[in-house]
């Protein structure tokens, strides 16, 4: 059955009473039609379905929606394994009723071939962050294509777990961008996503809030807020942070820059002016972040010392003891 030389007539006597090495033999002999593939697939243990996994380019649409409705479950959920799958193949099981399908397609657009952000993917992705199940979400939170529509009903999913996952893939994407010196990626991605992840720092689950909390890359206003969260345990995780985060910088270009205008010392943390700015602002952890700070003017810190804020008191008071020595 293995010889490819073998004809049609030959390898159509084989039947489901061979054995399972005879009858994959049999589908992956490249004289086989359709016809016969279909014969042997429909109706046999989930053992000899796998060989479908391993079709290729032989796995085509008609072959597959003929024969869907005999495929194993576990089958189904294992067809992101397959090469050469066809998009409409994977639309069809973006689909399927169980959520191990479905996931099984979030893991398939996770490959190499499946990474690039064409209409179809595109498709896909958002669709599938909007999934009946939970699990299928949670599979899905980390794509970095996902619009901001479906980070945003990612980020208020009734499932903290799914909230907490996402919002750490897009605090991740900050990290990386700005590690990478990606600038501009950063600044379109923080237009598009920070004013998601304000509100997550009123989020009701204690444990979202203290891993925004704990991000060095998490926007300033949420951070402002958090400072004072009526836990203390995440206010005191808001409070030890000493490395700027880009969004200072870019919050204060959108709001008073220019097209020639930047409050940039270096690429991504605030100059003497912005300094001066940030040093009044009504954002406890802004005014906490100037009194650390090694280039703030010490007029500044001595009068941050009298800070209505006890946190930033303390720091101004820290930031003056050190110079004096």
């Amino acid at each position: 059955v293995e010889n490819h030389a073998l004809p049609l007539e030959i390898l159509n006597r084989i039947d489901h009473s061979e054995t399972l090495g005879v009858r994959r033999a049999a589908f992956r002999n490249q004289n086989a039609d359709v016809a016969l593939r279909s014969r042997l697939i429909q109706r046999c243990e989930p053992e000899f379905q796998q060989v479908i996994l391993g079709m290729g380019k032989q796995l085509t649409p008609q072959f597959y929606f003929s024969n869907k409705d005999y495929f194993h479950p576990e089958i189904l959920a294992r067809f992101n394994e397959a090469n050469g799958l066809h998009p409409s193949i994977l639309d069809d099981l973006s689909r399927d009723s169980s959520p191990r399908v479905r996931i099984g397609v979030v893991k398939r657009l996770r490959r190499s071939d499946c990474r690039r952000s064409t209409p179809r993917n595109l498709e896909l992705v958002n669709r599938l962050a909007r999934d009946a199940s939970s699990d299928v979400r949670l599979e899905i939170c980390t794509d970095p294509r996902l619009n901001a529509e479906s980070s945003a009903a990612l980020l208020s999913d009734p499932s903290a777990v799914v909230r907490k996952k996402t919002m750490r893939a897009i605090l991740g994407e900050f990290t990386t961008f700005r590690d990478r010196r990606y600038l501009g990626c950063y600044t379109a991605l923080y237009r598009a996503k920070a004013p998601l992840l304000v509100k997550m720092a009123t989020d009701p689950d204690h444990a979202v809030r203290i891993a925004l909390a704990a991000s060095q890359e998490a926007p300033p206003e949420a951070l402002g807020i958090l400072f004072d969260d009526a836990e203390e345990v995440v206010a005191s995780e808001a409070r030890v942070h000493d490395r700027w985060p880009f969004g200072v910088v870019l919050d204060l270009e959108k709001k008073y820059g220019t097209a020639r205008k930047t409050f940039r010392h270096g690429n991504t943390t605030p100059n003497a002016e912005a300094l001066q700015i940030l040093s009044a602002s009504k954002n406890p952890y802004l005014r906490q972040m100037v009194a650390k700070c090694a280039r703030t003017k010490i007029a500044i810190i001595r009068k941050l010392a009298d800070d209505p804020h006890p946190a930033v008191r303390s720091a101004a008071s820290a930031t003056l003891l050190k110079r004096a020595q």
